[in-house]
């Protein structure tokens, strides 16, 4: 956290005096505070920005329909490999986020990533590389998810594939 550096990089892009825009928070996964911290950095260094907390129906409309004038601040998850977390929330295929900037290239190199019969580091690492550099992803902070079981509990489904959310409760059964 560098603000005087922030400033300086701002006036080399043509902003000397910042800019205004808009931040569309994802109800419910985003934290409200932590995007409130956000505002009050941005602001130090001349970028006024206005948080939107907008209801699940009009965030959906935004991620799925698209938005002008402003960045989403969105909750990911990794799901079981790195390119298929990226095809999910970043292939124009999946339909979401639809004017999101993507790095040139991205996208071809996606479709290549996921064209190996195992998910090769090198290509996952450039994947990433790519949306860091691009500032297409700004990571901010990292949320584990746990859960508490009983010793008794079996097959609940939770952190097979990553995602925490996972859950098969068809499958779940108790031993005594």
């Amino acid at each position: 956290y560098d603000p005087e550096k922030a400033k300086q990089l701002l006036a080399e892009a043509g902003y000397p005096n910042g800019f205004q825009t808009r931040i569309f928070s994802q109800p419910g996964l985003v934290d409200r505070d932590a995007m409130v911290a956000v505002q009050g950095f941005l602001s130090d260094v001349g970028i006024e920005a206005e948080l939107e907390f907008p209801d699940r129906g009009k965030y959906n409309n935004l991620r799925f329909k698209g938005w002008e004038n402003g960045l989403l601040s969105q909750a990911m998850r990794m799901l079981a490999t790195t390119n298929i977390t990226y095809t999910f929330y970043c292939h124009t295929a999946a339909g979401q986020f639809p004017n999101m900037k993507r790095p040139d290239g991205f996208v071809d190199k996606l479709d290549a990533s996921l064209q190996t019969l195992f998910p090769e580091k090198e290509k996952m690492e450039e994947l990433t590389r790519m949306l860091i550099d691009d500032a297409t992803f700004i990571p901010m902070f990292y949320v584990s998810e746990s859960r508490i079981l009983q010793p008794n509990v079996h097959d609940t489904g939770y952190f097979e594939w990553e995602a925490g959310t996972v859950f098969t409760p068809e499958r779940m059964w108790l031993s005594k």
